[in-house]
């Protein structure tokens, strides 16, 4: 296992302006990797049954069966999927300074995030926007939705006809400092979670509960571990994050950092 995380003295804030600072640094850069498991008792996976009498003929109909599907953990690794890892900018991430991007970003910044209600389920459920990406919200389902982001600068709440889809590109424009949640007014069991930055250092784990930041800016930082709330997780049986879910580090100039397996122990 390999983990050289270097702890810092003091507390670092890394601050985002309003649009990316494309160039190589002056420093260099590297990568954050890691993987993140859980080490309790593996939960079974609901049934939802709908409340409304035309939500289960359109369950019937399209021989659609729901789950409660917020906290999947695979049998074989362990490994916990959906966790938020941010770059964490303290409790304002719209003001000072910017974050040098690397070039290789570029092409995220123009492609298109498709948010789709499909089978009366947000695909994807979590969800990482940069601020200048068209983000188009879509209904697949033969009936309507009105989706919510209710809290924040960025809020909507668009009603969405069957087999439609709507631009929110001019919507999103704030930074948030934590990933907010979608939901849909008509169906309480759809929901979904965004977080919108500035910068592209943010990754949600894979179905392993690996992940990988490319391309970071040497030198030290800040990141924040997030699923639903602040986690707490430990290595070799010592905490590696503090308050807030964060761990501090050190990014080399054309190296990796491994953090290694990252063990949550309660849901």
């Amino acid at each position: 296992m390999k983990f050289s995380v270097v702890i810092l003295v003091g507390i670092l804030t890394v601050l985002v302006g309003s649009s990316p600072i494309w160039g190589q640094g002056n420093a260099g850069w590297g990568n954050l990797k890691g993987q993140i498991i859980f080490t309790g008792k593996i939960p079974k996976n609901q049934q939802i049954i709908p409340s409304k009498t035309e939500d289960r003929k359109f369950c019937e109909d399209n021989k659609i069966k729901l789950f409660r599907d917020d906290f999947l953990v695979d049998k074989k690794t362990k490994g916990l999927s959906g966790v938020f890892v941010m770059m964490y900018h303290g409790r304002d991430p719209g003001k000072g300074k910017k974050v040098s991007v690397h070039e290789s970003y570029k092409k995220l910044y123009r492609e298109k995030v498709i948010i789709d209600v499909h089978k009366l389920r947000l695909k994807p459920r979590r969800i990482i926007v940069a601020i200048g990406q068209d983000v188009i919200l879509r209904n697949s389902d033969r009936v309507g939705h009105n989706i919510r982001l209710a809290a924040g600068n960025n809020a909507w709440s668009p009603n969405i006809p069957r087999s439609s889809e709507i631009s929110l590109k001019d919507t999103i424009k704030h930074p948030g400092r934590l990933p907010q949640a979608l939901e849909c007014n008509m169906h309480d069991w759809m929901r979904g979670y965004i977080l919108v930055r500035h910068e592209p250092y943010n990754v949600i784990t894979k179905a392993d509960g690996t992940f990988e930041i490319k391309n970071i800016p040497a030198g030290q930082h800040e990141f924040q571990f997030w699923h639903t709330r602040y986690l707490k997780l430990y290595l070799m049986g010592q905490e590696a994050t503090g308050k807030r879910g964060v761990i501090k580090v050190e990014i080399r100039d054309g190296k990796t950092l491994d953090l290694g397996t990252l063990e949550l122990k309660k849901r």
